[in-house]
């Protein structure tokens, strides 16, 4: 699977062509958040920052870049994602129970190489 928004292989590769394009812009925040919430839950590694729940649900995110900082040819980014998850397979045929979603907040390092044309995305 490629293009935009697209896992782009093992180890976090991940499609963030907008956000590479303007690696050396002031406004990269903004941009990197957009185009990582445009993604959803599904393409991030959120599974690994579950506190509360077993699996992630694919609505409900927020992203909040926390800071930004350039290392040499690379930008690094942490960002705050806020989004849902359940506790799945823990009901009883016979409970009639709501499945509850959970809070969930986990932070994200995101590492843009625009000279490789590569994004990296790990849980911090």
């Amino acid at each position: 699977m490629s293009g935009p928004g697209r896992a782009a292989g093992p180890g976090g590769g991940i499609d963030l062509p907008e956000s590479l394009a303007r690696a050396a812009d002031p406004d990269l925040g903004e941009v990197l958040r957009r185009e990582v919430a445009a993604l959803g839950p599904s393409a991030l590694p959120l599974q690994q920052g579950l506190r509360h729940g077993s699996h992630v649900l694919d609505d409900g995110m927020q992203v909040t870049v926390l800071g930004i900082d350039r290392e040499g040819a690379e930008v690094v980014a942490r960002l705050g994602i806020f989004y849902w998850s359940v506790l799945a397979g823990c009901a009883c045929a016979d409970d009639p129970g709501p499945v509850n979603r959970n809070a969930e907040y986990c932070e994200l390092r995101v590492r843009l190489q625009p000279g490789r044309r590569r994004t990296v995305i790990d849980p911090v």
